[in-house]
């Protein structure tokens, strides 16, 4: 196949990897995503019914990986509120030269879908996972999902799916917890990234927070 056969990036470095945000809505409410003063009203979610449908994720995918795309991630919003995500998964694996599929999520819901996304055929997922602490992880995701999470990670871990979780390091907040993330990558096999808390978001961003 000729390389021009390929997508570029300006750079001219070749693109085999695409990131599909599968939606907007999320069921946290993670500080460094949603401003203290949050309102739909400020801050418009795309209605559903201009998501792409599961058809044109399917064929988006089909026509990328004619040119050279063979990695692929689904994101979102939190994925797994898509009902119909173990369909999508399932529908680009069977896209030949996609080799590599992975989704991002919070895991809150993961642990009602892990057998489907596996027979599906899903091999990685990234775990967001703020804190090891469950009251800071409310006070950074504003959830209770706390012993939801931590149970889909350790089933996801014995069902052979490969596991990272991202956790965004946040001064005063959960940088005291990096020692214990090292550790858990030490004794799981799983990845671990620290993620810089970056000003993508607005009036969500609190600098003083930042770890660079």
């Amino acid at each position: 196949m000729a390389d021009t056969h390929f997508l570029h990036d300006s750079f001219g470095r070749k693109i085999d990897y695409i990131r599909i945000s599968l939606n907007e809505e999320c069921n946290f409410r993670c500080i460094y995503c949603f401003p203290n003063e949050y309102s739909k009203k400020n801050h418009p979610i795309v209605e559903k019914r201009k998501y792409l449908t599961k058809g044109e994720i399917i064929n988006f995918v089909k026509i990328l990986a004619e040119f050279g795309v063979k990695h692929v991630r689904l994101s979102g919003g939190e994925p797994l509120l898509r009902k119909d995500i173990v369909e999508i998964v399932r529908e680009i694996k069977k896209i030949e030269s996609i080799e590599d599929l992975s989704i991002t999520t919070n895991a809150s819901l993961l642990d009602n879908y892990l057998y489907d996304l596996k027979s599906a055929g899903l091999t990685r997922i990234n775990i967001s996972l703020d804190s090891l602490n469950q009251e800071r992880f409310f006070r950074v995701t504003g959830s209770h999902s706390y012993k939801k999470v931590l149970t889909s990670i350790y089933n996801a871990i014995k069902l052979k799916f490969k596991v990272k979780l991202n956790m965004v390091a946040m001064s005063d907040i959960t940088e005291a917890e990096i020692i214990s993330y090292v550790s858990l990558a030490y004794k799981y096999p799983i990845e671990v990234r620290f993620i810089e808390f970056m000003p993508l978001c607005g009036e969500a961003w609190q600098p003083e927070l930042m770890i660079p």
